[in-house]
This record gives structure tokens, C-alpha cells and sequence, in this order.
């Protein structure tokens, strides 16, 4: 997920610049271990990703917010803790690999109860 994007008033000029992109699929290699974020969020690094952030990155850099002046760091959360902690289960060793097949447009709304995500638009590689 690159998620510095901001909110927009319209969607359609973003997914469009998407869909004209030249987007290469990807393979995510997760691990080497899961880590926590923090006292309430456990996660893991993703590595394989840096040539489609920076194509996604490059197409849709007129939209939003700028984007932060740092290196991409793919990432997948694998829980949240509203009490308590998740450092017990840091360390955990992980290795695993999957294709990653397209890139999606989402509209988070958040709330008391959570997130919720919106695909707006897909984006097949």
C-alpha cells in the first residue's frame, strides 16, 4: 500500500493516470521476521517492491499531497492492538513470497471502530 496520497475530490484522473502507467508485476518476499511497531502493531517487511512504488509513485505524483522525500519501505501489518501489547510476538521468523497482481485505488474512512477500506479503483498488472 503507498498510502501519501491524501484525499482527492475526484478519483477518475487518478486511477486513469494509473491505468496508463507502465505498471511491471512484482513479487513480495516477506520477512525476515515479524517486528512490532510500537506497543500495538505487528509487522512484517516486504522487499521486491521498489520498481512498481516508484512507476505508481511517478504516475500519480500530481495528485494529493506531495510525497514524502524518503525511500519506499514495503511493509504489511499483520495485527493491531487497541490494549496491550504485541511485542510478545515480534521475532517470529516469516519467509514467504507471493505475485503481487494489481495495484488498487482505496478511500480509507476511519472511525471508532476501525478502518475501512474503499477499493476505488483496481489497476491489473
Amino acid at each position: 500500500t503507498l498510502r501519501f496520497l491524501g484525499e482527492v475530490d475526484d478519483p477518475a484522473p487518478v486511477a486513469a493516470a494509473l491505468d496508463a502507467a507502465p505498471l511491471s508485476s512484482a513479487s513480495a518476499v516477506l520477512g525476515p521476521q515479524v517486528a512490532a511497531l510500537g506497543r500495538g502493531v505487528l509487522m512484517v517487511s516486504v522487499d521486491g517492491l521498489d520498481d512498481l512504488a516508484a512507476a505508481v509513485t511517478e504516475a500519480t505524483h500530481g495528485f494529493g499531497r506531495p510525497r514524502p522525500d524518503r525511500p519506499f519501505r514495503g511493509h504489511l501489518t499483520v495485527a493491531r492492538a487497541r490494549r496491550g501489547s504485541v511485542r510478545g510476538l515480534a521475532g517470529e521468523a516469516i519467509d514467504a513470497r507471493f505475485p503481487v497482481e494489481d495495484v488498487r485505488l482505496v478511500r480509507s474512512h476511519l472511525g471508532p471502530d476501525g478502518a475501512r477500506h474503499e477499493d476505488l479503483h483496481v489497476r491489473r498488472l
